[in-house]
């Protein structure tokens, strides 16, 4: 099975398991301390790349574009974060399996958007921010958008090795299954969903670090331990004097939230070419595991 394919599937299977099996002020507590872990954990491994773009005069205005843009967004709350965090899901799950030549195919890349697009409003239809998109034209877009991706991926069959094409073919297979499940279920939560994102980056950098040493990937996992455990002495889970009511945590996840995904814009290659331009200059050296 193709290494992606599985931190997807991997990353559903904990998802579900922790909802199934906590109650939900318990998976709430889990929710916010593995969400915070993520965030915390995206800046320190960005760091280089936010130095560069505060720092590369082409680039320095743009990066103070993006922190004028968190202020308000952190003050106003606003966007929605449910819409806000949507475009971030969406181009990362389009990216993440989306290599420089595959970029190139407008068609095949248009369609993968889409699709992870339409499914977002289809998998989060109980949200009430999301009722506003009609559920049957959502669904005719999603079919759409799959027609088009997978015509184009056999069109372009024979450019792929193997692997590739089998890790093309079962990364959305596995989105589609999701959608099915989701519409069974009566549609996911927001939480539930920024869950599978956050369980999804515990491994999807594994590999690129682990070719700078196994010391590197070792070090991200144990990072990830202590800092979620970290924060889990802020929640009700556990009795200590520095637990946060509930509405101070969804209060501190939805401002970080705000202040990641804007950063993702600037630090992240898992963006269209345009946007990694734009904060690259003319050194486009973005690093593929960068924790988004």
């Amino acid at each position: 099975m193709p290494y992606k394919v599985f931190c997807r599937l991997i990353a559903a299977a904990l998802v579900a398991g922790c909802f199934l099996s906590l109650s939900s002020g318990d998976f709430d507590s889990v929710f916010f301390a593995m969400a915070m872990g993520h965030y915390l954990l995206a800046l320190f491994y960005s760091w280089k790349q936010i130095k560069r773009v505060a720092l590369v005069p082409e680039t320095r205005l743009p990066g103070l574009g993006l922190l004028f843009l968190t202020v308000p967004a952190i003050y106003y709350q606003w966007p929605n974060m449910v819409l806000f965090f949507g475009v971030h899901h969406t181009l990362t799950e389009s990216y993440v399996v989306s290599d420089d030549r595959l970029r190139g195919r407008r068609a095949l890349m248009g369609g993968r958007l889409l699709m992870n697009a339409f499914a977002y409003c289809i998998m989060l239809a109980r949200e009430p921010v999301m009722r506003q998109f009609s559920q049957p034209l959502m669904l005719a877009g999603f079919a759409a958008a799959c027609a088009v991706f997978y015509y184009f991926l056999f069109v372009e069959r024979r450019s792929f090795a193997a692997a590739g094409l089998r890790e093309q073919v079962f990364f959305e297979l596995a989105l589609l299954a999701a959608v099915i499940v989701s519409l069974a279920v009566g549609g996911f939560t927001y939480r539930q969903l920024l869950f599978y994102h956050v369980a999804i980056w515990l491994f999807l950098p594994l590999p690129g670090l682990a070719k700078k040493g196994t010391g590197n990937a070792a070090g991200y996992l144990l990072a990830t331990a202590a800092v979620s455990l970290a924060c889990f002495a802020f929640t009700p889970l556990w009795d200590t004097p520095w637990k946060l009511s509930t509405h101070a945590l969804e209060y501190a996840v939805i401002s970080t939230g705000y202040a990641h995904v804007i950063l993702s814009f600037g630090v992240s290659s898992l963006n269209p070419r345009w946007v990694q331009k734009i904060f690259a200059g003319r050194r486009l050296q973005l690093v593929n595991e960068t924790v988004v």
